[in-house]
């Protein structure tokens, strides 16, 4: 298990229930945890049959399926998530495209007042 610093590990080490604590205390901790390749090692130990992988994603959404509740049920990816929070460093591009469009816009419209002249208006005929 990827070393993420939950309390899952310990909890499973703790557990009342045999089987989760034999879990939790032959579980092993991967620390050198790497994005690019996130099963690193492990998959030789797999076919080794020393070890055995996990995923719970890939879990949850056999379980789903087996049980036919795929259109009632949504799972999401924990990273996918984030914190839920948005500040101004995640709207950051957005304000610049906006004052970027502004400024744009303005310089078309003072073009177009200094280069354009009045619309013709033909000249109204006074009879006598």
């Amino acid at each position: 298990m990827g070393d993420y610093g939950s309390f899952v590990p310990n909890a499973l080490r703790t557990s009342q229930y045999s089987t989760l604590a034999t879990l939790g205390k032959r579980l092993f901790l991967d620390s050198d945890h790497r994005p690019s390749d996130p099963y690193g090692f492990l998959i030789s130990k797999v076919f080794e049959g020393t070890h055995a992988l996990l995923v719970v994603g890939d879990y949850l959404r056999y379980t789903q399926s087996k049980k036919k509740i795929t259109r009632t049920t949504y799972l999401m990816d924990e990273k996918v998530r984030g914190d839920g929070v948005l500040n101004l460093s995640h709207l950051q591009g957005a304000f610049i495209l906006l004052v970027l469009g502004l400024h744009v816009s303005f310089l078309i419209l003072l073009l177009e007042r200094l280069t354009k002249t009045p619309p013709y208006t033909s000249p109204t005929v006074v009879s006598q």
